[in-house]
């Protein structure tokens, strides 16, 4: 609630100084001054899995204290993964070893 009090007075300044401002003349017109924008380099952030043709969504059904306590052990080890990927890495695992080609 405060946050939107506070956007409130925000816009109720504006309007204000908006409606102090002095009037154009006939003709005149409101150049602001120029301004120079600096674009920096923003690095992209890698595609998603979501967005990635190679990976499908799929539900599994794990305990719920066995994810809890393997995504803490992510987080801890600083690996990078998420959950997903070591499912995906386990699986992966299984099948290559499981391949009889």
């Amino acid at each position: 609630m405060a946050g939107r009090r506070k956007l409130g007075e925000a816009v109720s300044q504006t309007n204000a100084s908006l409606r102090a401002a002095a009037p154009l003349s006939v003709g005149e017109t409101s150049n602001p001054p120029a301004t120079v924008v600096v674009a920096q380099g923003h690095k992209r952030r890698k595609a998603g899995k979501r967005s990635d043709p190679a990976f499908r969504p799929t539900t599994i059904f794990v305990r719920k204290e066995t994810q809890r306590k393997a995504t803490r052990l992510l987080e801890d080890y600083d690996t990078g993964k998420d959950f997903s990927d070591l499912v995906e890495e386990l699986v992966s695992n299984w099948v290559t070893q499981n391949s009889h080609a």
